[in-house]
């Protein structure tokens, strides 16, 4: 399991840690693995959802843990996340109400298909 991020923002996955504020010093303290945001991405079908459902998450986790935590000679003050975290997921859910961001979605050859078994062989289930 790993955790990447680009300053360029080109995946959604990029975009969810930019707006989650987990992009420093990965892979080590990564708060969330990259498959565990590609899988809420893939779940939720929009960036908005996964970020309202990643905040929420993140919200949850924490508050059940002590608010200040020292790991690896840092301390990190969780409490100002946690109502960051909370308001995030707040207002992406507004957005991913009204429509908002979708995901691009992921393709297997150079054209689109839309019959799974339209694909070439190799990915057929």
């Amino acid at each position: 399991m790993g955790a990447t991020y680009d300053d360029a923002l080109p995946t959604d996955r990029d975009r969810a840690r930019s707006i989650l504020g987990d992009t420093q010093d990965l892979p080590d303290d990564a708060l969330l693995t990259d498959e565990h945001i590609d899988a809420v991405l893939a779940w939720q079908a929009s960036l908005d959802g996964a970020v309202a459902f990643l905040a929420a998450e993140l919200a949850a986790r924490f508050a059940r843990q002590p608010v200040r935590v020292t790991s690896n000679g840092k301390t990190v003050d969780y409490g100002e996340r946690l109502a960051h975290w909370r308001t995030i997921a707040g207002e992406a859910r507004a957005d991913a109400a009204g429509g908002g961001l979708t995901m691009v979605p992921a393709t297997y050859t150079d054209t689109a298909t839309t019959d799974e078994f339209a694909r070439p062989p190799d990915y057929w289930p």
